[in-house]
C-alpha cells in the first residue's frame, strides 16, 4: 500500500526544480488515495463512475444486513424459490393459535352487537372461537388483538338460536 505524504505548498514552485522526495509523493499520493491510505483524502460518492462497483468488486461479507437500506429491497429483489417458500410456511406452521398472522373460525360474543362484514376489523374482545357443530354463544373465551374479517358472515341456526360465524385473520 502506498503511503500518503502531505506536500507543503511552498515546496513546489513554478520554474524551480522539484525535490526527489516531493516527486515520489506526487507519484505515490494518487495511489494512496485510491487505496484509502491513512491521512489520504477519501474518494467521494460523486467521484465514482456509475456502475463501476459490481459484485466482483465487493469483498466477501463486506455488505452486512445492517448496511442495507430496507427501502432499497423491492419485491423484485426477493428470492421466490422453494427454499424461501418453505421458510415462510415453517414459520406459519409454527405459530400458536391466535398469534398475529393466523386465522380462526370465529363468531360474535353473546354480549357484542353489530355486524362484522368483509374486510372490517374487530377487536378480539368482541369475538370468540366458533365451531360448526357447537354453539359458542355465551362463551367467555374472548380472543386477543385485532382481527380482520375474511369472509361473509353466515347465519347458522343452532337449535332456536341464530348465530353468525366467519373466518378472521389476526392483524395485531
Amino acid at each position: 500500500m502506498a503511503q500518503w505524504t502531505n506536500i507543503p505548498t511552498d515546496r513546489i514552485e513554478p520554474g524551480k526544480p522539484i525535490r526527489a522526495i516531493d516527486g515520489l509523493a506526487l507519484r505515490d499520493n494518487p495511489i494512496a488515495i485510491a487505496e484509502g491510505a491513512s491521512g489520504a483524502p477519501r474518494v467521494q460518492r460523486a467521484g465514482i463512475q456509475d456502475s463501476a462497483i459490481n459484485a466482483s468488486k465487493i469483498a466477501s461479507n463486506a455488505v452486512t444486513t445492517a448496511k442495507v437500506n430496507n427501502r432499497a429491497i423491492t419485491e423484485a429483489k426477493l428470492a421466490t424459490g422453494s427454499a424461501e417458500r418453505n421458510w415462510v410456511l415453517a414459520r406459519t406452521a409454527g405459530a400458536s393459535a391466535g398469534a398475529v398472522g393466523t386465522y380462526a373460525f370465529v363468531t360474535k360474543a353473546s354480549t357484542s352487537g353489530g355486524i362484522y362484514s368483509w374486510d372490517s376489523t374487530v377487536p378480539g374482545s368482541r369475538i370468540v372461537p366458533a365451531s360448526i357443530i357447537d354453539s359458542a354463544l355465551g362463551s367467555t373465551s374472548f380472543l386477543s388483538g385485532t382481527w380482520r374479517v375474511m369472509g361473509r358472515q353466515i347465519d347458522v341456526k343452532v337449535g332456536a338460536v341464530e348465530q353468525e360465524a366467519t373466518l378472521a385473520l389476526r392483524i395485531s
